[in-house]
């Protein structure tokens, strides 16, 4: 959902609950011990979740989602991720280019400083379509050569510009389809137009070509057996993207035009 929170009101809210940092004998539901006190309310339903290092500051924000949330704050401020999975590391250093904001793929964490004001978060949804391309890439990459993503890419910036580069190809086709894509009730529709826009000559065919000349232990798998099959309409990939797609909709629907404030890459937004 769309939230806001800020330091110092939450702060004052959880000295008034009458807990201090050295009274602290337990840990607040859905949080953990290096952040034990609960600063968003628990039963929001949105999988992410804000917790206090200490009662007056310092947040850490978990994304428990399988979208991507975007902050911002009313000052640009950099906030640091320090947890984050191999697939979301490939992600966030693909996007830089696109979004240099800050964001949180699911398994994400950030640490929101105390004196960072008044911080807003909610899901990003470019980023969150192209997150549901580039982890359908991703399974049938590890599926077909039986290694790990992080595997097969490390090293090799060929090979991840080429699992981005297909991302984003996706993403483009799909927006061209629908500028509204994520709210879109024809999610399968918009798989078949953008399966349509990847065939051989495509701009991700080229980087998928390139990415396959490079020399590894790990045999980069072949464009036909990963690209065109995870667009393949009716295959298990399709139908668990198009879910994926189908969640991600209904939440942005709860959310309206509330989204529209966070950035868009290259401009492009609601």
């Amino acid at each position: 959902m769309f939230r806001i929170f800020l330091a110092a009101l939450a702060s004052v809210a959880l000295v008034l609950g009458g807990t201090t940092a050295a009274q602290a004998s337990y840990v607040d539901v859905g949080c953990e011990n290096e952040a034990p006190y609960r600063v968003d309310d628990p039963y929001d339903g949105d999988d992410v979740v804000v917790c206090g290092v200490t009662p007056y500051g310092d947040w850490i924000i978990r994304n428990d989602s399988d979208t991507i949330w975007g902050l911002t704050t009313r000052q640009v401020r950099m906030f640091d991720l320090y947890v984050y999975t191999v697939r979301s590391d490939l992600f966030h250093k693909s996007a830089e280019r696109f979004y240099p904001y800050v964001f949180l793929a699911p398994g994400d964490k950030v640490v929101i400083p105390a004196d960072a004001g008044e911080v807003e978060y909610s899901i990003q949804p470019d980023l969150a379509m192209m997150w549901i391309f580039h982890e359908q890439l991703a399974d049938k990459i590890e599926e077909k050569t039986f290694e790990l993503i992080g595997d097969v890419v490390a090293g090799k910036s060929s090979r991840r510009a080429a699992l981005w580069t297909c991302s984003l190809a996706l993403w483009n086709a799909a927006r061209e389809f629908d500028p509204t894509v994520t709210w879109t009730d024809d999610a399968e529709a918009i798989w078949d137009y953008a399966a349509d826009r990847v065939e051989e000559g495509s701009a991700c065919a080229d980087a998928w070509a390139k990415a396959r000349k490079t020399t590894a232990e790990v045999r980069f798998p072949t464009y036909k057996s990963v690209v065109l099959k995870v667009t393949q309409n009716g295959g298990s990939f399709a139908d668990e993207a198009i879910v994926k797609l189908s969640a991600t909709k209904s939440i942005l629907t709860t959310l309206g035009d509330l989204v529209c404030s966070l950035p868009k890459i290259r401009g492009i937004g609601c």
